[in-house]
């Protein structure tokens, strides 16, 4: 049974993503020969910077995963996984800690080839790192995909005091999609927030170690709020999709931008936190400011881009690739973090009069 449903997995991740795998390797065996795969890993495991930059690649990877994962069991020809749910709970773990060694299989055999050098090297604690990594990303996925079995039948493990809780304690509509995050797509919360907070402390990091200057540090806070385009689109989902009863709300366009602004403030904290904690000395006076003054531009441009645009994650992502190339140029031309803020800010407004404040009564 198990194989039958590891096929049954596993064989449609690898068909939908052909094409990728093809390029992987194609340029793994086409382009780079042996002694440069050992040259390469050698680095990494010599490099703490290219170690956890890795670790930001296999968690894309593993997102990607995750994704395919939840709308597979979510179609209908594969409802029948669902069944899996009535299994032992011990059987259950087996099996889907069986898929997803398999469909993760391209990076484990990776991460135990860099693993091997770091041995080499001396280095036993990025191996274990690397170790702790797999395990942790394989329990919560486990987890993930155990809680995502049960929904069909929640309201039959209705938490009491939960209930209770959500009846007496008044929680203001701001904070509705946070929590959302928190309870129902934890993974996704946790696995955006790993990529932009790795990034930045890693970048950060690597500011003090030789002569770089400001464009540096905007580059890498650039890439780093990219790492949120999917709460981005998840937000788009919730709140104009799901609840689009808050569009016809009579209220002005200053109101809306408020309301989207405590949001991305809320959900921007640990980046925030970050930024005031972790900036190198060296940085120019004020640059804190700026950064979190880009970080929130930027997620709120995302945001009101995807609306205006009705746009699914497909081409949030293309977009999103694009933009994040074209602001690097600018940062490398010499453009501060505030320019780029001043370049988006007539289009949130726009967005805000041109589709926000239409009222369907």
């Amino acid at each position: 049974m198990i194989s039958i449903i590891v096929r049954a997995v596993a064989k449609p991740f690898y068909k939908a993503h052909a094409g990728f795998f093809f390029l992987l390797f194609f340029i793994a065996g086409g382009f780079m020969r042996s002694n440069e795969h050992i040259t390469l890993a050698k680095y990494i495991a010599r490099s703490d910077f290219l170690t956890v930059v890795l670790l930001l690649v296999f968690s894309l990877y593993q997102l990607k995963v995750w994704l395919f994962t939840k709308s597979l069991l979510s179609s209908d020809p594969f409802l029948f996984l669902r069944n899996i749910y009535l299994l032992h709970w011990k059987r259950q773990i087996m099996i889907i800690t069986t898929v997803y060694l398999s469909i993760n299989s391209v990076i484990l055999i990776y991460g135990l080839f860099v693993a091997g050098f770091m041995i080499e090297s001396g280095s036993y604690q990025k191996v274990l790192l690397i170790l702790m990594y797999f395990v942790t990303c394989s329990a919560l996925y486990t987890w993930a995909v155990v809680r995502l079995l049960k929904l069909p039948n929640r309201e039959v493990r209705t938490n009491t005091l939960t209930s209770y809780l959500n009846k007496k304690i008044y929680k203001p509509y701001v904070f509705w999609y946070p929590i959302y995050l928190f309870t129902k797509r934890p993974i996704l919360l946790a696995l955006s927030k790993f990529l932009s907070i790795g990034l930045l402390i890693a970048c950060f990091s690597t500011y003090s170690t030789a002569l770089y200057d400001w464009r540096f540090l905007g580059i890498s806070v650039v890439a780093a709020m990219s790492m949120n385009m999917v709460i981005v689109h998840s937000l788009f989902d919730f709140y104009v999709l799901k609840l689009s009863i808050l569009k016809n709300l009579p209220l002005s366009s200053i109101k809306r931008v408020q309301f989207y602004l405590a949001i991305a403030c809320l959900l921007l904290m640990p980046e925030i936190i970050i930024i005031l904690r972790r900036l190198p000395v060296e940085a120019p006076n004020l640059y804190a400011w700026q950064a979190i003054l880009y970080s929130i531009g930027h997620f709120l441009f995302y945001l009101h881009w995807t609306i205006y645009e009705n746009a699914d994650i497909e081409r949030l992502g293309k977009f999103s690739l694009f933009s994040t190339l074209l602001q690097i140029y600018l940062v490398l031309f010499g453009v501060p973090l505030y320019g780029l803020v001043i370049i988006m800010v007539p289009f949130i407004w726009i967005a805000q009069k041109r589709y926000l404040v239409v009222h369907d009564y």
